[in-house]
């Protein structure tokens, strides 16, 4: 299940560039379709399960969950295939989501094989596993590019609807806690994932009341903050409903004609949505050359979500909160107490979405540079370059590759951060993806948001492709950066999926 979560708007016809810009989240449920039920059936037989979509009460989508026993070189295997759609709207747009996956297990629920796609971009992103022992070996297909990767598989990971299955297999009880792996697809990354049966408690199901057990759930994914959402489950363990408080979503047990019946309500717009609003406003943001922020996390410590590097410093406050000093950092920016570390084998190389050797991208490269051959005058042509050579901003595509953005020359800021971090890397120079956000002068708040960074000297140094100024000012917050690399880039997003609907933010000082 996918949600696009951004701050990304057309340009600004009354600004000399985009002023506002977004990152999009693409994040499935910790366990596949949250009212997937589990026990193989009988030979030959399908059991089905439907659910329904809801973004803040408004139905955006609906899934499609079956279990069939089938035979493999004579022993059964259990089919899970999860289809399934959202419709949404980001900034007065339609965006369409589509994901399949499916899953071959042995009955004890053993992992065989399993593939999954997601259509982000024009081209769907195909991934596909097998498990052999405690390795499982992993391929991933995007537009003109194929990694193949092996990961570490511990014994007893299940699929992505595992916990689920856990449920039904053996109906829970108050009070206890259950621990099991999982794997997320489409992030391609196996995750913890803890159970604990809370309590039983009225809700309304598909509009009608009942008595469920409430089971909240974690699942956490190595140095990241938990995904948390809760289910409600009957006596026999069958999941009726899920709710994603991060998201503002939850998904409800259904019949087929319900999951599919449209719903009247407009669903509400992420884009606007997401916005953390600051007062005061703040003019002329992005001519800052330093600013400090005090930021705020619900039931959190805000200066663990944010890193500490040379254009960003962190500092932990008594109650909770974060001090964190900005300064727009260039090439002779005098270096400060916090060293970047220098860059890595995989933020240089081609990646199945940065695909820096792709024909296309390698020689807008060498167009944009043209003569240059000063690494941080090239950068800057690059940034500008790719400003204006997007010929829309679009949110219909949630995270095209740069080989897809070269071709059709539109998006909104993932789109712009992946080419111009592959554009820097085919001219030689280190380049990676940044996640955070960004300061929104027309709607005075900060938005969501994803951005580069190229390697210039000895530090790493911010460019927005979606403003082309030649470097970034004070008025960006970073959470976290990614070179994309692997079979999981997509999992590049998660840190900022419990920041969602969770922060504030005081600008203390600026310029």
């Amino acid at each position: 299940m996918f949600v696009a979560c951004a701050g990304c708007r057309p340009p600004d016809p009354a600004a000399p560039a985009t002023s506002a810009s977004s990152a999009v989240a693409a994040i499935p449920s910790a366990a596949g379709p949250a009212v997937a039920a589990a026990s193989p059936p009988a030979v030959g037989a399908v059991r089905e399960v439907w659910e329904a979509h809801y973004l803040q009460g408004a139905k955006v989508g609906h899934a499609r969950t079956s279990y069939v026993r089938e035979s493999e070189a004579g022993r059964p295997v259990v089919k899970i295939v999860t289809e399934g759609t959202l419709r949404l709207v980001r900034f007065g747009k339609p965006v369409e989501q589509r994901m399949r996956e499916a899953c071959w297990e042995a009955e004890s629920g053993e992992v065989l094989r399993f593939e999954n796609s997601v259509t982000l971009g024009t081209t769907p992103q195909l991934t596909v596993g097998a498990v052999e022992g405690e390795r499982a070996t992993l391929t991933l297909v995007t537009a003109g590019k194929t990694t193949t990767q092996t990961i570490d598989w511990p014994r007893g990971t299940g699929g992505s609807t595992a916990p689920i299955d856990s449920l039904r297999r053996r109906p829970p009880t108050v009070g206890e806690t259950r621990r099991l792996r999982a794997f997320l697809p489409v992030f391609n990354r196996i995750a913890d994932v803890t159970l604990r049966a809370v309590r039983r408690e009225p809700i309304v199901v598909d509009g009608a009341p009942r008595e469920l057990l409430r089971i909240e759930t974690a699942a956490v994914v190595e140095g990241n903050p938990p995904l948390e959402s809760v289910a409600w489950c009957d006596e026999q363990g069958e999941v009726l409903k899920t709710a994603y408080p991060a998201l503002q979503m939850s998904s409800v047990r259904t019949t087929e004609e319900a999951a599919k019946a449209a719903d009247g309500a407009a669903p509400p717009d992420l884009g606007t949505g997401s916005f953390v609003v600051v007062d005061p406003p703040w003019p002329e943001a992005h001519r800052s050359t330093r600013a400090k922020y005090r930021v705020t996390l619900a039931d959190g410590d805000a200066a663990a979500a944010f890193p500490s590097r040379a254009a960003q410093q962190v500092r932990k406050l008594p109650d909770g909160s974060a001090e964190i000093t900005v300064d727009a950092v260039r090439p002779d920016t005098p270096a400060g107490s916090v060293v970047d570390a220098p860059p890595t084998e995989s933020d240089r190389r081609s990646t199945n979405l940065v695909q820096s050797d792709d024909p296309t991208v390698a020689g807008l490269a060498a167009e944009a540079a043209g003569a240059e051959v000063d690494p941080w005058r090239i950068a800057i042509n690059l940034e500008v370059f790719v400003r204006t050579y997007l010929r829309s901003v679009t949110f219909s595509d949630a995270f095209a590759s740069a080989a897809e953005t070269a071709r059709e020359r539109r998006g909104d800021c993932t789109e712009h951060a992946v080419l111009l971090c592959a554009m820097l890397r085919a001219r030689g120079i280190p380049a990676r993806t940044a996640v955070g956000l960004v300061y929104v002068e027309p709607s005075q708040a900060f938005g969501f948001h994803m951005w580069t960074e190229a390697y210039v000297g000895d530090r790493w140094i911010p460019l927005d492709a979606t403003i082309g100024r030649g470097g970034t000012s004070a008025a960006y917050l970073k959470v976290a950066e990614a070179s994309l690399d692997g079979v999981d880039p997509l999992s590049a997003v998660l840190p900022v999926v419990r920041l969602l609907g969770r922060l504030r933010i005081e600008v203390a000082e600026r310029p």
